[in-house]
């Protein structure tokens, strides 16, 4: 069993079941917890749902319930503090795990620790922010791997910076289709020119 061989804290990560009519998150957190699991984050999702549909705030609730003593996390469409906050009072969950909603604001877990620190939070970064911190990202993978691998890498985040900063479909599918540094510059300069969609 892995708990027994290993010196550090095992934790398990799951979905709420198979699909609604095989929720079983609530019995495996409980089984998981008495072989020695240190906690539980759970998906608030079946795998039949996928990455659609609204996260289950009532399934998050019977996982906690189920368990004796250790955490369980939250974790689905925590996109802005409203949502943590949301989780966190609606299952009793211990703390929240935050995946593709940081891909859209980056400065989430900023802002969460904020909250937690003193109860406000400065707002996300702005068109520009969000722009520095594109081709900053887009740096450090240039510098790891080249330019030409670093722009086919960097697709699919960029296109959730660009989703976020209200760049219109066809400045975005441009910004998809380039192939050279030279492309994604001119790209990126239209955007900037052109900023935000209203």
């Amino acid at each position: 069993m892995v708990v027994d061989a290993v010196s550090i804290p095992v934790t398990v990560k799951m979905r709420l079941g198979w699909d609604a009519s095989q929720i079983s998150a609530p019995d495996f957190a409980r089984a998981f917890e008495q072989v020695g699991v240190a906690a539980v984050a759970i998906h608030g999702r079946t795998r039949a749902q996928g990455f659609s549909g609204s996260v289950d705030l009532g399934g998050i609730r019977q996982v906690v319930e189920a368990v004796a003593e250790i955490p369980v996390i939250g974790n689905g469409d925590v996109r802005t503090v409203a949502d943590a906050a949301r989780m966190l009072n609606e299952t009793g969950c211990h703390g929240v795990s935050v995946g593709r909603g940081a891909l859209a604001n980056p400065w989430i877990f900023q802002q969460l620790k904020e909250w937690e620190q003193t109860g406000c939070f400065s707002p996300a970064g702005n068109f520009q922010d969000r722009m520095l911190l594109l081709r900053k990202q887009f740096g450090f993978l240039e510098e790891r791997f080249g330019s030409e691998f670093a722009i086919v890498r960097f697709r699919r985040m960029g296109h959730w910076y660009l989703k976020s900063m209200q760049v219109p479909p066809d400045l975005r599918h441009q910004f998809q289709l380039a192939k050279t540094k030279e492309e994604l510059e001119a790209t990126l300069k239209t955007i900037a020119t052109n900023g935000p969609r209203d």
